[in-house]
């Protein structure tokens, strides 16, 4: 069976374990004391985000063509408002 991810959870899944990582070798090395609260606020906000991403990105990705078309809709008719456009042509022989 091949499970198939977008880039954006690989992504946050490198990104995981580079936090779990390096930076934790850093700051055992460096001995700071303020990085680790960073770590594990990292380490919390990273599950949120993955969420996030995953119940999200669906609507995004199949509400795109809608809000487009509603986008458009929208701003040709601020446009055609704005330069008192009332017939199709018009708007064709207007300077």
């Amino acid at each position: 069976m091949e499970y198939r991810y977008s880039i954006v959870l690989k992504y946050y899944f490198i990104a995981l374990i580079l936090i779990a990582v390096a930076r934790t070798m850093i700051v055992s090395k460096f001995n700071i004391l303020g990085m680790k609260k960073s770590i594990y606020a990292a380490l919390y906000f990273f599950p949120i985000l993955i969420v996030t991403q995953a119940v999200l990105g669906g609507v995004l990705y199949f509400g795109f063509p809608y809000i487009i078309i509603v986008i458009a809709t929208l701003t040709t008719a601020y446009a055609l408002a704005g330069n008192n456009v009332s017939s199709f042509w018009s708007g064709c022989y207007q300077k």
